[in-house]
């Protein structure tokens, strides 16, 4: 099954070599992660979901067989520096945080995705999404993590870095302290390479970055609870929250009159929804 949807998230990907699979069990059911590029997450969804949906029913047909449970799930490890409300935050919006940009102290953001090794001398190539300008210099230090979350593996070091283009998309071409061959490089293909929240710089006032939104508890101006961000479409003029509940996913606009409050310590964003969103 894992091969299966690996397969099919290839195929409609224009960045397949982005495309990673993972596997577990929890709670008694297989639970198969997808992970893609941003730019791609609006393939392996689909108009209204209609792509994942069908993976997913591929998945519960092929786990009756086997008598067993299976689940999908698409990850999105949005960009760093990609800010939720650019250009359209309302100004008259309350603001329950006195530094809505002040990242949590704790935990890992991605800033780069590791595609494989380069040549024969312990480089790799990597998918850089942070643009702070000296972030994968010479001399820095960033931290391994196999989920783009969670620390588990090493710390590394920049000793050389420089940039190249491939298929019209800006790759880096790294060297770490300590790497002298291939096989080296090889075994940290589909790692993330991360800093921690506590070194990214704030942002504006009225903006966020998307990994403060995801996992916000949705509510609606009435009272009712909607469920919990998981995803972040970009469409082009407006972002789109995902929003996963018990009566199936909500998208809300990422629009002034619609979101009206985020407090990102409390872990709560207020909606006010028009008809036909719910």
């Amino acid at each position: 099954m894992k091969e299966l949807i690996e397969y099919i998230a290839r195929s409609l990907a224009s960045d397949p070599d982005a495309v990673v699979v993972t596997e577990s069990v929890e709670d008694g059911r297989i639970v198969f992660r997808l992970q893609v590029a941003d730019e791609d997450k609006g393939k392996v969804i689909g108009r209204q979901g209609r792509v994942a949906q069908a993976m997913r029913v591929l998945l519960r047909v092929a786990a009756v067989k086997d008598d067993s449970q299976a689940v999908l799930e698409i990850v999105y490890l949005p960009p760093l520096f990609c800010l939720a409300f650019c250009r359209i935050w309302n100004p008259g919006m309350s603001n329950s945080l006195s530094s809505p940009g002040e990242p949590p102290s704790k935990g890992l953001v991605a800033v780069g995705r590791i595609l494989g090794a380069h040549g024969r001398d312990g480089e790799i190539r990597v998918r850089p999404i942070s643009n702070v300008p000296d972030r994968f210099d010479e001399g820095q230090s960033l931290k391994l993590s196999k989920d783009g979350s969670t620390l588990g593996g090493l710390t590394v070091r920049i000793v050389s870095s420089r940039t190249t283009i491939t298929k019209g998309r800006e790759e880096l071409i790294l060297l770490f302290r300590g790497f002298r061959d291939r096989d080296q490089a090889i075994r940290l293909t589909g790692q993330w390479l991360c800093v921690a929240q506590s070194d990214i710089p704030d942002a504006k006032e009225g903006e966020y970055f998307h990994f403060q939104l995801i996992g916000l508890k949705v509510w609606t101006v009435s009272g009712d609870e909607l469920g919990e961000i998981t995803e972040i479409l970009e469409t082009g003029s407006n972002d789109v929250y995902v929003v996963a509940g018990p009566e199936g996913e909500v998208l809300v606009p990422a629009l002034g009159h619609v979101v009206i409050d985020i407090d990102v310590l409390g872990g709560l964003m207020t909606v006010d929804l028009p008809e036909g969103l719910r």
